[in-house]
């Protein structure tokens, strides 16, 4: 799972990972982007992406990611988060690792 994985370092480090193989979550406040993003990276046989809308400085959308994530009970092997955020994100990032590894 790559949080905020809809531009610079993150869209990056998805295409590596689904082009290795890796199954990538991206967890994106634009989807948007991420679709296109996805549709660039699934041409390749190998690469499997699913975008999942995630707002970090909404804890209604956390939530929802998380909800929605825990009841498509996919295994959580790696979860990238890169830096940059605000302080309240700060606290919504910790509460997606919470509920993220709770369910392991």
């Amino acid at each position: 799972m790559i949080i905020r994985a809809s531009s610079g370092i993150d869209t990056e480090t998805t295409r590596v990972l689904a082009l290795r193989g890796v199954h990538v979550i991206m967890g994106v406040r634009n989807i948007v982007a991420a679709r296109d993003i996805k549709e660039a990276i699934v041409k390749f046989p190998i690469a499997k992406v699913d975008a999942m809308e995630l707002d970090l400085s909404s804890m209604a959308s956390v939530r929802k990611f998380e909800s929605d994530f825990s009841s498509s009970d996919p295994p959580l092997n790696l979860l990238i988060l890169f830096s940059g955020m605000r302080t309240r994100q700060s606290d919504n990032k910790r509460m997606i690792l919470r509920s993220c590894f709770r369910q392991q």
